[in-house]
């Protein structure tokens, strides 16, 4: 059953709120700007550091030992990992020797799903239909039921989870010779699936749990789960091999601080991994986000000037068919506007940032620009005073 909620707004009252949209746009035009501009700092900023640690590292060959001459240099080191720890997971008496270990535990229960419909009213009106939907679904964590907007689905969900979601690090994990640090075994990743329901069922679990799928089902049913019903799996992290690019400190390592920029560099990866390879990825997800944030900036504009367009298309809009054209040209017009806008702002911060490329750049550009100019007036035809020859005279009579 879909629960249905109608509104309507007047003419008056959708210009007064496109009008105070405005300041919203406002805002959001001018934090393009510094956010290319960060943006543009920061890639360099990253780039200049990857390359500082490229050429700095010293790859460890022997890692069956560790050499105190390399105290405070940034090294690169690949070897087996282990730990003596012994993680343990008490609710569900489990008790492995591990690097990681994950409890995941989900809830069964409904979410609203909120579907918009809005249709333009002659006289500049507008009708908003709103259909709220209730899906079943498993979410680790607990939806609050009592803001639901149908009554019927209001307070039906049953609140929290009796076995939170947990993940359990051991404290003392080596890499060959070198005990890694709390950040770098956070890294560590590796997770796979753990049978944790093999043995026999733990005594303090509610009489409604039974073995599922290498973990345990709190409920009923498991084919046929009901609201409120809780699902809880398990992964563990065992000790394998990883790399590693990070200061070496004593026996451990710490986060390298780059001499040119001040960021940190501290960087794993499960395997064994040259250090090339480790910062070529780097500097691939740098330039992933690079253009994300740029992409983000300018969208940003972009949404910023449909809200401060949005006051005409409203006020076209007493004929809905005029407010849809003006409405259409004012995204094209804002389309442009912040492309425009974006490309100036980020070739500035090139100029700023990156002088060597960003100056003949924009040398190049302008001189395309003048070059361009140039030939257009080039092109134009002046009109030249043309003399007319004198009429011929009349035939004979």
């Amino acid at each position: 059953m879909v629960y249905t909620e109608t509104s309507s707004t007047s003419w008056l009252g959708r210009i007064k709120n496109a009008l105070a949209g405005i300041i919203i746009g406002i805002i959001l035009f001018i934090a393009g700007f510094p956010l290319l501009w960060w943006n543009e700092g920061r890639s360099v900023s990253v780039y200049k550091t990857l390359s500082e640690v490229r050429t700095t590292l010293l790859t460890i060959n022997d890692n069956s030992k560790i050499d105190p001459a390399n105290d405070g240099k940034l090294v690169h080191v690949s070897g087996d990992t282990g730990t003596p720890d012994v993680l343990k997971d008490a609710a569900f008496n489990i008790s492995e020797n591990a690097i990681r270990l994950r409890r995941s535990s989900e809830i069964y229960q409904y979410k609203e799903r909120v579907e918009t419909r809005k249709k333009k009213k002659l006289g500049g009106g507008e009708e908003t239909v709103k259909e709220y939907h209730y899906d079943k679904i498993w979410a680790e964590k607990p939806i609050d039921s009592q803001k639901f907007k149908d009554p019927d689905y209001r307070g039906k969900n049953r609140g929290d989870i009796p076995y939170p979601s947990m993940t359990f690090n051991a404290k003392n994990v080596n890499l060959a010779a070198f005990k890694l640090n709390d950040s770098l075994i956070s890294d560590i990743s590796n997770f796979e699936k753990y049978n944790a329901s093999s043995g026999e069922l733990p005594p303090n679990l509610p009489s409604n749990t039974s073995p599922h799928n290498g973990g345990y089902y709190l409920g009923n049913a498991p084919s046929s789960p009901e609201i409120g019903d809780v699902r809880i799996s398990f992964t563990i992290v065992r000790p394998s091999n990883a790399s590693v690019i990070a200061q070496q400190v004593g026996q451990t390592f710490e986060k390298y601080i780059s001499k040119a920029t001040g960021r940190h560099f501290e960087m794993l990866k499960v395997g064994i991994h040259s250090a090339d390879s480790m910062i070529d990825q780097k500097e691939q997800e740098n330039k992933l986000m690079t253009w994300l944030l740029r992409a983000g900036g300018i969208f940003a504009m972009f949404l910023g000037l449909i809200f401060l367009f949005k006051p005409l298309s409203v006020l076209g809009d007493i004929v809905p068919f005029i407010g849809n054209l003006i409405g259409s040209a004012s995204a094209v017009i804002a389309g442009i506007l912040a492309i425009m806008f974006g490309s100036m702002t980020i070739g500035a911060a090139w100029v700023a940032y990156r002088p060597l490329i960003g100056i003949p750049l924009l040398a190049i550009t302008l001189g395309c620009i003048v070059m361009l100019f140039m030939r257009k007036k080039k092109n134009v035809v002046i009109p030249s005073a043309v003399s007319q020859a004198p009429p011929p005279p009349p035939p004979p009579a």
